[in-house]
């Protein structure tokens, strides 16, 4: 996702305090003095509008989810050193299903006699520096360190009420980011954006389960480590004529843990009928890391030594294909209709035994299976976009979809 935060108010102080059903919002931005230049600030907090009505004793259901969660950005002007920016953004959730002593409510959910607590905390906080080396080039540079925790812990209260742990897991990711970007303007016709970016990747996965068998808790998962993935990709865009526009572009994806690459053709392009139709049709080859813990999977053999089989995985692959139609109509209406198919390729799937298992379907970042990259899948559909532009204080925005997702274990 490219997410922009929009700067604050350079003129004067703002507040706000919005309520609503989800969340109570308040938020500030203004001006301050950074040496001869101004600068902006931007604050925003949010605390869960279901935590509070909980804790005043209104009866929202069994598990009640509670979360907060804060934004800023902050806008720093250099003058010829170019525009920094100070931005982050973080949550803090979890939900709590309290269990009930009773028997006969058992009987009838069994889910009744089961304590769970569930954490989802997520954060990313980063610096960007953007620097206009002249009137026809443009470079941005950003850093951000972000991270996600997940976990679970489930209790089940026995026929004597008494409480025994069932599940325990806990996720924790990290990520170190470095970005370039440097964007070229040779003419009216032709326009270049070039650059890379590098991921550190760490993570700390831990998991335990009761065994009824066994009658014990063990622990299924511990596992940490690390990877390095690059891109680099370069993008050209091309006015053949004043209604013909094409894009081309090449990506490519370096996996260092285990040296595996994707070099990935991108183009696409638009033919304007007017100024209010217009047609479009892309192509791009898409590839995508495997969820960091599955490289990390142990296979415990008859010897009682224990292998990594998944260690050599290759990407998962994607050819896309669009084609969209994009229609304004009078009263600033805007119609867009669009088919796409997705063909998937070098799927993770089982490669010990023939069954329904694969990558596509993996909810959580834990695979107890050898793995192999013979999978496949597809994905086709109809969109389609109506959108009223601001007309009169009103506007509106309406999207659907109709598609069908397949695949092959």
């Amino acid at each position: 996702f490219d997410l922009k935060l929009r700067k604050g108010n350079s003129e004067r102080r703002e507040y706000t305090f919005q309520a609503g059903v989800l969340g109570l919002d308040a938020a500030t931005e203004g001006p301050f003095r950074v040496g001869k230049q101004t600068g902006s600030y931007l604050i925003n907090y949010r605390y869960s509008t279901l935590s509070v009505l909980s804790k005043i004793g209104v009866n929202i259901g069994d598990g009640v989810t509670n979360f907060q969660d804060l934004s800023f950005n902050v806008w720093l002007p250099a003058g010829k050193a170019g525009v920094f920016t100070l931005f982050g953004m973080g949550g803090l959730s979890d939900q709590t299903q309290q269990g009930k002593a009773d028997s006969l409510l058992w009987a009838e959910d069994d889910f009744k006699r089961y304590d769970v607590d569930f954490v989802a905390n997520t954060g990313v906080a980063g610096l960007t520096h953007s620097l206009i080396l002249n009137d026809k080039t443009y470079l941005k540079t950003v850093v951000a360190a972000s991270g996600t925790k997940n976990g679970e812990r489930t209790d089940k209260l026995l026929d004597d009420y008494s409480m025994r742990r069932q599940f325990d897991n806990e996720h924790i990711q990290t990520k170190l980011t470095v970005s370039s970007t440097l964007s070229h303007k040779f003419n009216a016709r032709h326009f270049l954006r070039a650059g890379g970016y590098v991921n550190f990747l760490n993570f700390d996965f831990s998991q335990n389960e009761f065994i009824e068998e066994n009658d014990r808790l063990e622990e299924q998962l511990k596992v940490s480590g690390n990877g390095t993935s690059v891109n680099t990709f370069a993008q050209w865009q091309y006015r053949a004529t004043e209604r013909l526009t094409l894009n081309a572009g090449l990506h490519g994806l370096f996996f260092l843990l285990n040296n595996t690459a994707s070099v990935e053709p991108r183009a696409s392009v638009k033919y304007a009928f007017s100024e209010k139709q217009s047609l479009s049709f892309g192509y791009g080859l898409h590839s995508q890391i495997q969820p960091l813990g599955v490289y990390f999977t142990k296979i415990t053999g008859d010897d009682g030594n224990f292998t990594t089989p998944n260690r050599d995985l290759g990407l998962s692959k994607a050819h896309h294909f669009v084609l969209s139609f994009d229609q304004s109509l009078p009263g600033n209406w805007r119609v867009k209709p669009e088919i796409y198919y997705q063909s998937l390729t070098n799927v993770p799937v089982n490669g010990a035994a023939a069954d329904a298992f694969s990558m596509l379907n993996l909810t959580q970042g834990f695979v107890n299976e050898s793995l192999t990259n013979n999978g496949l899948g597809r994905n086709y559909g109809l969109e389609l976009t109506v959108e009223k532009f601001l007309t009169r204080g009103f506007y509106f925005l309406l999207a659907s979809s109709v598609f069908q997702s397949k695949y092959r274990g």
